[in-house]
């Protein structure tokens, strides 16, 4: 650790006017202010210390759909078949909105990246007008895809979830999502 100290500024007492004056300089041999005669002085003083510390951190990157991806394999392993077709949804989402990102980064367009992502109202593919877009951004005409058909059943279904959550959460019988249990104390 290193520490500095230093005297900034010589000034008076009383009227505060800054005069050089060796620090050396003991009271009964200094001279009076010019200004208004005290021989009081204030000392400005700083002192600064630093270290240099190192350190290494290593980290594994792990991209979120991955994770949603894992986490929708334990549900439906689970028998949480719902929330998995909710979480791989999700999933599906998050590739898109990267797909979308890193087309508008390559595309001509991409100063107006931000205001025309203010239109959509998700990344949900199996939504004609995303899906539009996604295609004339990308050039990507995902309707070709093998599995088509059953991403759309499967987003029929999370759709029907969805509504079922917002609308009647109290009928949602074995779909039910565990309710949280009160942390408040009693």
């Amino acid at each position: 650790m290193n520490t500095t100290v230093s005297i900034n500024e010589r000034a008076c007492a009383v009227c505060k006017m800054t005069f050089a004056e060796a620090s050396s300089t003991s009271p009964e041999d200094r001279l009076p202010c010019p200004h208004c005669g005290s021989t009081a002085r204030m000392i400005t003083v700083s002192a600064a210390s630093s270290f240099t510390m190192a350190s290494e951190l290593s980290a594994t990157v792990i991209p979120h759909q991955d994770l949603l991806i894992e986490e929708a394999c334990e549900l439906h392993a689970a028998g949480k078949h719902s929330l998995a077709v909710l979480v791989a949804h999700m999933a599906c989402e998050v590739v898109t909105s990267r797909v979308i990102d890193a087309a508008f980064i390559k595309s001509a367009f991409s100063h107006m990246a931000e205001p025309m992502l203010d239109f959509l109202n998700g990344y949900n593919l199996a939504n004609s007008r995303i899906r539009a877009f996604y295609a004339s951004l990308t050039g990507d005409d995902v309707t070709q895809l093998p599995l088509w058909s059953k991403f759309q059943e499967s987003a029929r279904r999370r759709n029907k979830l969805l509504i079922l959550v917002k609308s009647f959460p109290e009928k949602m019988g074995k779909y039910r999502w565990p309710q949280p249990e009160s942390s408040l104390a009693t």
